[in-house]
């Protein structure tokens, strides 16, 4: 498992070399640089080993105990040492385990999915570790794996999944069974596995194997790919255009093609089932295409315009002349793009090719623009990044009306520019619209939130020094308090009626 909690196969016995450290002078130096800290590194791999071989069995367990917890992929290594004496026990554990989740579990409500979430973490955890045990049983290894992804549907039928925090783990741990069946396969194992994945595939009613697929070149050969994109091809042919049998097929047609890496193969996979492409499906070959290191392909796709949907088109050619090494091209596209869609996000997106000199004269361009920009939330943004908060803070307070309390996930950060920079007026306008919000809406669950822009406008008050025609902090409490006396729940948290 890395630091996300997902695991890690295989896991490679090497340091980890700080690029930082390394010089990039050229491509020679630092190769060179490269070589002598791995030369520095195998020296000191063998002091530490020859001082290993001296301690103590206690002192050597109580070391292994120190280290457990510290990294995901550590605990991985030493449950996959631990489990080479007797892997038939921890698998017959976690039969009963799994069985414990298809028999007998109950409901399991919104809340408590969480926790089943980090009890699949840990059940996928202790398996990785069994397969990178390298079990003189492989088979059974990866009948318990599988066992554990065909659990998945009856998990999923008694749990309020609504967060996707349970059937995320279980397509994480889709990989996982690749591992294990291509140890089996290492090991001479005969089987048909394209056919096996095939089956598995047909057998997943949630979605729950949609990593299967793509990742599949962990297992089969390139031969058996393309006899499995063989078979998907004559299923969407066979089927009636736009039934589920066709789609199905298509979609997984389109896996094969990631895990070819074959940008023209996925353009048949869409192109079968649809002929007549929509915007967005010809982005999503356009992004299959530069993912697949082919942007040449790409740009057939980006040649004449997409209707509605023309910033999307001009930013995938951007990317695609990029990965081309086309800087010229890619600076003009990003003018245009700026041009046609003023934001903060186009104008990093300019700036980032641009040359150093000419970027001076860019950013005047768009502190001069962002008042025109007909969503106010944008050229706000625009100008905080722009460091201009006076001009930002001038034009929310002139077009205060506009601001809109429901945008609770930007609105806070925005406050907290404004307040770094003494704009304590722009600040409090935009705690009001967040209060003004929720109270307006009776959106009792937000109370909590509610409270909080309530406490932190009293203390904004004595900040203001000018209000510029604003209505006061206690003519504001006063109004308030007239259109929501009756939101009992909310002023109790504030400590009842304005006072």
């Amino acid at each position: 498992m890395g630091s996300s909690g997902r695991f890690v196969l295989p896991i490679y016995g090497s340091s980890v070399l700080s690029l930082s450290q390394v010089d990039f002078r050229g491509r020679d130096e630092a190769f060179e640089e490269i070589s002598q800290w791995m030369r520095y590194l195998q020296i000191m791999h063998e002091e530490i080993r020859k001082k290993l071989v001296g301690f103590e069995r206690d002192e050597l367990v109580e070391l292994i105990e120190s280290l457990l917890g510290m990294d995901d992929a550590i605990d991985q290594k030493i449950a996959a040492f631990a489990m080479r004496r007797a892997p038939s026990a921890h698998m017959d554990a976690l039969r009963q385990w799994i069985d414990g989740w298809t028999n007998g579990r109950g409901v399991v409500s919104y809340r408590q999915s969480f926790d089943l979430a980090d009890e699949v973490v840990r059940v996928v955890k202790v398996m990785a570790a069994l397969v990178e045990s390298e079990s003189e049983d492989p088979s059974s290894v990866l009948d318990l794996v599988e066992l554990f992804l065909q659990s998945g549907g009856a998990v999923l039928e008694s749990t309020d999944d609504s967060s996707g925090a349970v059937s995320g783990e279980f397509r994480e741990a889709a990989e996982l069974w690749l591992w294990a069946a291509k140890q089996c396969r290492d090991a001479g194992l005969d089987d048909d596995w394209s056919r096996r994945v095939e089956k598995l595939m047909e057998s997943d009613g949630y979605g729950l194997l949609d990593l299967l697929l793509p990742r599949s070149s962990i297992l089969l050969t390139d031969s058996e790919l393309w006899d499995l994109a063989a078979r998907y091809e004559s299923q969407i042919k066979e089927s009636l255009g736009e039934s589920w049998e066709a789609r199905s097929a298509s979609t997984r047609l389109g896996m094969v093609a990631e895990a070819l890496q074959d940008s023209e193969l996925y353009v048949r996979s869409v192109c079968l089932k649809s002929p007549n492409l929509n915007t967005l499906q010809k982005a999503n070959i356009v992004e299959k295409h530069l993912e697949f290191d082919n942007p040449e392909g790409a740009l057939g796709w980006l040649e004449e315009p997409w209707d509605g949907d023309e910033w999307h088109r001009l930013d995938l050619l951007a990317r695609t002349f990029a990965a081309l090494g086309h800087i010229g091209e890619v600076i003009e596209i990003r003018r245009q793009i700026w041009d046609l869609r003023p934001s903060t996000r186009t104008l990093e997106g300019l700036l980032g090719v641009l040359p150093a000199e000419e970027q001076p004269a860019s950013n005047e361009e768009a502190r001069q623009r962002a008042a025109t920009i007909p969503d106010l939330e944008t050229a706000l943004e625009l100008l905080l990044f722009l460091g201009q908060s006076e001009d930002a803070s001038g034009l929310l307070l002139q077009r205060r009306e506009e601001l809109s309390g429901n945008s609770y996930y930007s609105l806070p950060a925005m406050s907290e520019q404004f307040e770094s920079s003494s704009q304590f007026l722009a600040s409090t306008l935009i705690h009001r619209a967040l209060l003004d919000s929720i109270l307006d809406r009776g959106y009792s669950r937000a109370y909590h939130h509610a409270a909080r822009y309530y406490a932190h406008l009293g203390r904004l008050e004595a900040k203001v020094l000018d209000w510029h025609g604003v209505d006061g902090h206690r003519m504001y409490l006063s109004d308030l308090w007239d259109q929501h006396r009756r939101k009992r729940a909310f002023w109790s948290r504030v400590g009842g009626a304005p006072g």
